[in-house]
């Protein structure tokens, strides 16, 4: 059965949450393969974050960016 899966990118996709640094994090390849497949298997993958909500700043850009840049 195909499902809807939300996944945080801070802590899950990344290796961990650096706060307010996002655009220090560091991807967690094993999290991103498995993303990959669950994705590749039919599923819808909702990315979840708070990055900017406090900051009040765009953040998409550079999120968009790092998600491409680590497949």
């Amino acid at each position: 059965m195909k499902k809807i899966i939300a996944i945080d990118i801070d802590g899950v996709i990344t290796l961990e949450d650096l706060g307010p640094d996002f655009d220090k994090a560091v991807p967690n390849p094993e999290a991103i393969r498995l993303i990959n497949k669950l994705y590749d298997e039919g599923n819808t993958i909702v990315l979840w974050t708070a990055r900017g909500v406090f900051r009040h700043k765009d953040v998409w850009n550079i999120t968009r960016q790092q998600l491409k840049n680590w497949g």
